[in-house]
């Protein structure tokens, strides 16, 4: 994949970003589609993998007005079905914290872009006696925020604007909102300004490593890998307590702590670049775009198995209305009988009883839940072909 032609980057101004990807269409991390560009790439000065264009024009509007963190019930949230650890995505993220933390059994707890609440809940069934406070932007999730945790001291807000920069807490947590950030710099630097001498950081970031259909996301900003994440902290201090992923890992876990040896960083940054890996989710989009096509060349009324980005942006990239998308198959069975995008949503169980199993149906997910959803297929006697 060739770059564009250097150009201005987005955050640091220098003449040293180029586009690798660019979509006059996208969809945002609350599955909403957005006829306008977004146009990913790599600025040789940040060392990050940046969306140009996406929110950046109307952050505040989207945030406040727009944003309404995926379902309309307070307790939606999407859920991890694993032999090992199964869940909700909440759960399992706080137990990791807490499991892995050396924390003090009282203290203070702020998370930043609280959404609805849901993993601040969790954490607050474990941490008796912490005083807990929270801040969000989206009119939506602050509703659902206020009826999930009434007794917590919230404020409808976005970092640098919040009353709490005036505090120090002893945890700042952040999960699924550094990528949204315009400057994710800036964004680090108030937090530690938020956090007592010895307390820790919490943070939960998209793995871009193993999410190509990140690229086609209208509001994630920044697509961080690990890498990228090590250059921040070590350009702010930052010491890397304890991290989850794995090579499949759609999510980065990391728990954090300003390191008070200021000598220990002293030595220039070593930066490890992320290009390859650019290039390489740019190649994956194009391939899984060539399977779309192929699936729809002989298919008019479609079946979709999964809410996953990528086959919601084929599918409005290439409308044709000839091309009806009928059903969208879930294992989530909460969701049975509502409708998406038009579409009724059905079980695994609903293809026998609607004669669907010899029908050909297209996997939309992350290319790393494929062989699984492909395994539940066929344990369904499924015998249709089956496209991802």
């Amino acid at each position: 994949m060739t770059p564009i032609k250097l150009t201005k980057c987005s955050i640091c101004s220098k003449k040293k970003f180029q586009t690798y990807f660019k979509s006059m269409i996208s969809l945002t991390s609350d599955r909403q589609v957005i006829f306008k560009d977004s146009q990913v790439g790599y600025c040789n000065n940040c060392n990050l993998i940046l969306n140009h264009k996406g929110v950046r024009r109307k952050k505040n509007k989207f945030y406040y007005e727009e944003y309404n963190l995926n379902g309309k019930k307070a307790e939606d949230e999407f859920r991890i079905y694993s032999k090992n650890n199964s869940g909700t995505e909440s759960e399992i993220m706080a137990n990791f914290f807490l499991s892995n933390s050396k924390i003090n059994r009282t203290g203070s707890f702020i998370e930043i872009g609280a959404g609805k609440g849901l993993f601040l809940n969790q954490i607050k069934k474990k941490l008796k006696n912490y005083n807990f406070s929270a801040i969000e932007p989206s009119k939506y999730a602050a509703k659902y925020f206020k009826k999930n945790l009434p007794d917590v001291d919230f404020q409808q807000s976005v970092l640098e604007n919040t009353k709490f920069l005036k505090k120090k807490f002893d945890i700042v947590a952040s999960t699924g909102v550094i990528e949204h950030v315009y400057n994710p710099v800036l964004f680090l630097k108030l937090a530690l300004k938020m956090l007592k001498r010895n307390g820790v950081i919490f943070l939960g970031v998209p793995n871009f490593a193993n999410k190509p259909d990140d690229l086609i996301v209208y509001d994630h900003l920044t697509k961080f890998t690990e890498k990228s994440l090590d250059n921040l902290y070590k350009k702010l201090n930052i010491e890397l307590l304890k991290r989850k992923t794995k090579h499949n890992s759609t999510w980065i876990w990391d728990i954090l702590k300003l390191n008070n040896n200021k000598k220990s960083f002293k030595t220039k940054v070593k930066v490890i670049e992320d290009k390859k890996l650019l290039r390489n989710n740019v190649s994956k989009i194009i391939k899984l775009e060539k399977k779309y096509l192929e699936y729809i060349k002989n298919n008019d009324k479609l079946i979709f198995y999964g809410l996953g980005n990528i086959g919601f942006y084929f599918y409005f990239k290439f409308l044709n209305k000839n091309k009806k998308l009928i059903y969208i198959v879930l294992d989530n069975d909460n969701l049975r009988g509502t409708k998406f995008f038009g579409a009724k949503i059905i079980s695994r169980n609903d293809l026998k009883k609607l004669k669907l199993l010899t029908q050909n149906i297209y996997i939309s997910a992350n290319p790393k839940y494929h062989k699984i959803m492909k395994n539940n297929l066929i344990k369904e006697n499924f015998k249709g072909r089956i496209f991802y």
